[in-house]
């Protein structure tokens, strides 16, 4: 069984006070304090039984099963305004020819091919950065991995 960890659950274990309030803030605190403790460590620390224990953040993803720690980050910031911005860009682009958004039949699809992704996260796409409410709407983008 897989848990994803929630708002309440990071704050027992969060130690940046300030940030308490804010959920990718406070997951990158637990992501920092949990990033070298064992499955049984952190199941107890968040007060939970999962076999795999999700925790999300603005800096990243972690996932603590019982083989160990795996931490994968997203782009960081520079890169993930340098691809907003040229997504703003095509999507200009894509005003002057009469072409913003695509069908819904299509976002559809590519909803479900985000969703089935293992780039995915919380509306977020790992590869890129870019939150996937807005791109995958968008006719001048592309999956950063080609999937769409």
């Amino acid at each position: 069984m897989t848990h994803i960890a929630t708002i309440d659950e990071m704050a027992r274990v969060a130690t940046c006070e300030p940030l308490k309030h804010k959920k990718r803030y406070i997951g990158d605190c637990v992501i920092r304090k949990l990033q070298n403790v064992t499955h049984e460590e952190a199941c107890g620390l968040l007060g939970v039984i999962a076999d795999e224990i999700t925790v999300q953040g603005g800096i990243g993803t972690l996932v603590i099963s019982k083989d160990g720690g795996v931490f994968t980050p997203f782009p960081g910031m520079r890169q993930r305004i340098a691809n907003a911005a040229t997504a703003g860009l095509d999507t200009l682009e894509g005003i002057t020819q009469g072409v913003v958004f695509i069908s819904d039949d299509e976002l559809r699809k590519r909803e479900a091919i985000c969703h089935a992704c293992q780039f995915y996260d919380a509306g977020i796409c790992k590869s890129c950065g870019c939150m996937l409410q807005v791109k995958t709407k968008l006719a001048s983008q592309r999956c950063p991995v080609g999937k769409w």
